[in-house]
C-alpha cells in the first residue's frame, strides 16, 4: 500500500475518534463502553498505520542514500 492510501486512511479514522469525542461532548457526556472501545480500536489503527508509513519512509529513504552513493561512486570514477 503507499504512503497516500495510508494517510487518507488515517484521516478518516482520525475524524471517526474525532466524532466520537465530539458526540459525547455536545451531550455533555463520558464516552459509554461501546464508544470507549471503538476509540480505542480507532486509536491502535492510526498507529498501525503510522507504523506502516515509517516503515515505507525507511525504505523509501535508504533506497534514495544508496541510489545517491551509487551516483556519487561513479561520478568519483568518472573523474579518476
Amino acid at each position: 500500500m503507499d504512503t497516500l492510501t495510508l494517510i487518507d486512511q488515517k484521516e478518516q479514522l482520525r475524524k471517526k475518534a474525532e466524532e466520537l469525542i465530539t458526540n459525547a461532548e455536545k451531550e455533555i457526556r463520558k464516552l459509554n463502553d461501546g464508544e470507549a472501545t471503538e476509540l480505542n480500536h480507532l486509536k491502535k489503527e492510526i498507529a498501525s498505520i503510522d507504523s506502516q508509513i515509517k516503515g515505507i519512509e525507511e525504505i523509501t529513504n535508504h533506497k534514495s542514500i544508496k541510489r545517491l552513493w551509487k551516483n556519487f561512486h561513479c561520478l568519483k570514477l568518472s573523474m579518476m
